[in-house]
C-alpha cells in the first residue's frame, strides 16, 4: 500500500495546521483592531473640529476624514522612504 504521508509524521499534521490558523485569525483580528482604533481616532478627531471657529472647522474636518486605507498607503510609502536613506 502506497501511503503519501508515512505513519510517523501523520501525528504532527493536526498540531501544524492547529498553528496555521491561529496564525491566520491573529492577523485578520489585528488588523481589524487597528483599522477600529485608527476610526475611534478619526471620530474623536472631526469631534474636536467641531469646537473650533467655523472658519477652521472645513479644513480640520478634512484632515480627518482621510480613509484608512489612504493612511496606510501613505504609512507604507513612509516607511518605504525611510528605509531607502
Amino acid at each position: 500500500m502506497n501511503q503519501l504521508i508515512p505513519p510517523s509524521n501523520m501525528n504532527k499534521w493536526p498540531g501544524i495546521l492547529i498553528v496555521g490558523l491561529l496564525g491566520v485569525l491573529l492577523f485578520v483580528v489585528t488588523a481589524c483592531s487597528q483599522r477600529q482604533i485608527y476610526d475611534g481616532i478619526q471620530t474623536s478627531n472631526r469631534s474636536a473640529c467641531m469646537q473650533r471657529p467655523p472658519s477652521q472647522q472645513a479644513e480640520c474636518i478634512s484632515r480627518a476624514e482621510k480613509s484608512y486605507e489612504q493612511y496606510q498607503r501613505e504609512r507604507e510609502m513612509l516607511e518605504r522612504s525611510g528605509e531607502a536613506e
